[in-house]
């Protein structure tokens, strides 16, 4: 089993544990091989809108810890350069950050 693998496991479980099934996984995997991976789930919005989230993870001690963020949502151009199927265009599209 894989780093990654075992990772994924032990957040599966805990997140479980801790919240039912009332979350979701969101990895980031780089070309190098090296990852980030979180259990989240919503707490719901802040008075201006932004959602507040819940993240579980394994730290760099390995133990699981908790931290919470507050994702604005606003919109931003994004502009496709290649696709097989049409011409490049321009779209507004929901993009997130963290504050």
């Amino acid at each position: 089993m894989s780093d990654l693998d075992a990772t994924v496991e032990r957040l599966k479980a805990e997140a479980t544990e801790r919240w039912g099934d009332r979350w979701y996984l969101d990895i980031t995997m780089w070309s190098d091989d090296d990852y980030q991976a979180h259990a989240v789930r919503s707490r719901g919005q802040t008075d201006d809108g932004a959602t507040i989230r819940q993240r579980l993870f394994v730290s760099d001690d390995g133990e699981t810890a908790v931290d919470q963020v507050v994702v604005e949502e606003r919109c931003v151009e994004m502009e496709t350069i290649e696709s097989p199927d049409s011409e490049p265009s321009v779209m507004q599209t929901a993009n997130s950050r963290a504050r």
